[in-house]
């Protein structure tokens, strides 16, 4: 996070233009970094009536390098400022003209940056400044609201949005309308020694100290476990299972021996979610208790159906809890009880400590604490009548009204291992760690069948997970290049447990001469990529993970639209060996020169 210039945003005129704050989304190899601002400053249409316009004719583009521009920047912060060309892109999804070639100081991020740049839907809300809401900014019950992007919409009077959930809108909006945010982006140039980390939000207040004026005595960091296979997980220890607002949610594991009434001798695992994952009422009603109140329904329908894929639905536990009319409920995510969390504090007092998730960072500023955690709802606390409690700052139960906004820590249990039994085409899954990330895997294939008969799943890595060269010789083919070995030597064994290991689906290539090499990863090939496009027509775009960003990101790697060209096994239209995709088509390479690789692998269900 930076500041750089002023605009007015607390609404008071009185008191003067306040200093922008800017989030680095890319950092350039010639001292330049690309930053977007971190609030909606103010409320324009696209165009300011309805018409077939681009970014190129449209007024917001000239406001942004006029009034904005000589309104927001001095003449010392105008010299640091590039005046950039861009290249203005079709809608990726409607194919809508995205105009002519441009030259501009400021910008709004295009469609292509506003995907690849940030992390995750929640790193990608945008919430409006007062000014901004003034000025008429639609404001959502999520508290955020929309901004506009560059890119057209589906239509050409229409331009595309990031909608109030962080989602990337390519229908896009009227361009007449006028209740969405600007939010500009700039190139500058960077200061020397100014701290520009790309993609990183602002850090956490300090943790408080002891009355001793000593820091509080740091608890050992728990392991953090591969998604998947958690046969091993034991109680401490910090596991990957399902997504929220775009982030892969961690969970400390209570216990693992955790028995539902199902199948008593399939012991599996309780967990509460290490973060506060967003901000809710308990319920209207004054002590309602748990079986009936809001929070309840919404763990049990908009946050289960939100963050777990139907295969990990499978894995979570049923609790049953009777009420006090006798009727007996049952629900799969609930909340942790006083009794329970007295229990574990005893194991790892810090288990009170809660701090928020990005989501909640961003968008309820004012519940976080000054030491930077929450307050938490609770499921109960037994040894009261009242019936909605909270866990405070200073580690305390707290009564609270159930009509309060507070944040939630869900409580679940699962089953140690998991299959992908309900896995469709065009899913995502979690499968392995590379480069300490979970690697998301798209599946092309639900029936990959292998010479047993068995059907799997044929998958390709959404990203990019590392740089390497194809083969130092020209014309190398893939059974024989250096890429091959290394997908099926280095790359297995780092980025797979030996369970998963076990999962892989071996294939073979025969020669001529009837020798055979036998690969468990491999890259996908043109003809397989055709017949996927049908289906997934952006399959062919690929970002780099953080690992390819943070070592390649100021390379020819990753291009202007935050997109990689990656290696491709063979096209089989060409005698050309060496190929890779590039910009969404099929582009020979010198085969020792530096590519994206995309893994490709069939993996058995169970």
């Amino acid at each position: 996070m930076i500041t750089f210039g002023r605009y007015e945003q607390d609404g008071n005129y009185s008191n003067g233009k306040e200093p922008i704050e800017w989030i680095v989304i890319f950092i350039g190899s010639d001292n330049s970094i690309l930053v977007v601002s971190r609030y909606g400053l103010d409320c324009k249409p696209y165009n300011t009536y309805k018409a077939s316009v681009t970014w190129a004719t449209c007024s917001l583009r000239q406001w942004l390098n006029n009034d904005f521009y000589n309104s927001a920047f001095n003449a010392d912060e105008k010299k640091r400022m590039y005046n950039i060309n861009s290249k203005n892109y079709n809608n990726s999804k409607y194919g809508t003209y995205g105009g002519a070639e441009t030259k501009d100081m400021v910008v709004l991020l295009s469609e292509g940056r506003a995907s690849n740049y940030f992390s995750s839907d929640a790193s990608r809300l945008c919430y409006p400044t007062k000014y901004a809401r003034q000025r008429g900014v639609e404001v959502y019950d999520t508290g955020f609201c929309w901004c506009w992007l560059s890119t057209p919409g589906d239509a050409s009077d229409s331009a595309a949005h990031i909608d109030r959930y962080g989602r990337v809108n390519l229908i896009g909006n009227a361009v007449n309308h006028t209740n969405v945010a600007v939010r500009p982006a700039i190139w500058i140039d960077r200061k020397t020694g100014e701290q520009t980390t790309a993609g990183q939000p602002s850090p956490a207040a300090p943790k408080p100290t002891t009355t001793a004026g000593q820091p509080t005595p740091a608890t050992p960091k728990p392991q953090v476990k591969e998604p998947g296979d958690f046969t091993s997980a034991k109680p401490g220890d910090i596991i990957k299972f399902g997504r929220y607002k775009g982030e892969p949610i961690e969970w400390y594991v209570f216990k693992n021996n955790w028995c539902n009434w199902k199948d008593p001798n399939n012991p599996g695992l309780e967990l509460i979610s290490v973060k506060a994952l967003d901000v809710k009422r308990f319920d209207l009603g004054a002590g309602s208790e748990w079986g009936k109140s809001e929070i309840m329904k919404w763990l049990n329908d908009g946050f289960y159906n939100e963050a777990f894929t139907d295969a990990e639905k499978n894995r979570l536990y049923i609790h049953t809890t009777t009420l006090e009319d006798k009727i007996e409920f049952k629900y799969r995510v609930s909340l942790a009880p006083s009794s329970q969390l007295g229990k574990e504090r005893e194991v790892r007092p810090d288990i009170i400590d809660c701090s928020p998730n990005e989501y909640v960072r961003s968008h309820f500023t004012n519940l976080i604490n000054n030491d930077g955690t929450v307050d938490w709802w609770m499921k109960y606390n037994p040894y009261t009548e009242n019936k909605n409690w909270t866990v405070n700052t200073a580690g305390s139960y707290e009564s609270a009204s159930g009509s309060l906004m507070r944040t939630v820590r869900p409580l679940i249990a699962i089953s140690k291992k998991g299959n992908y039994s309900n896995v469709r085409p065009g899913d995502i899954i979690y499968f392995g760690t590379y480069k300490g990330e979970a690697i998301e895997w798209y599946v092309f294939k639900n029936s990959a069948l292998n010479w047993s008969g068995d059907s799997g799943l044929e998958m390709i890595s959404v990203k990019a997970l590392d740089v390497k060269r194809f083969d130092a010789a020209s014309g190398t083919e893939w059974e024989k290049s250096e890429i091959m070995k290394w997908l099926n030597d280095s790359f297995v064994n780092e980025a797979f447990t030996e369970t998963e290991r076990q999962l892989l689906r071996t294939i073979y290539t025969e020669f001529e001469d009837k020798t055979r090499v036998e690969f468990r990863i491999s890259l996908p090939w043109s003809s397989q990529l055709e017949k996927e496009k049908q289906l997934k027509p952006d399959i062919m775009q690929c970002s780099p993970n953080a690992y390819v960003r943070s070592q390649y990101g100021n390379t020819i790697y990753v291009s202007e639209d935050g997109m990689v060209d990656w290696w491709i096994k063979w096209n089989p239209y060409s005698e050309n060996k060496s190929w890779t995709v590039s910009a969404g088509g099929y582009k020979s390479a010198s085969s020792n020169e530096l590519r994206a690789v995309r893994p490709w692998i069939a993996i058995t269900r169970k």
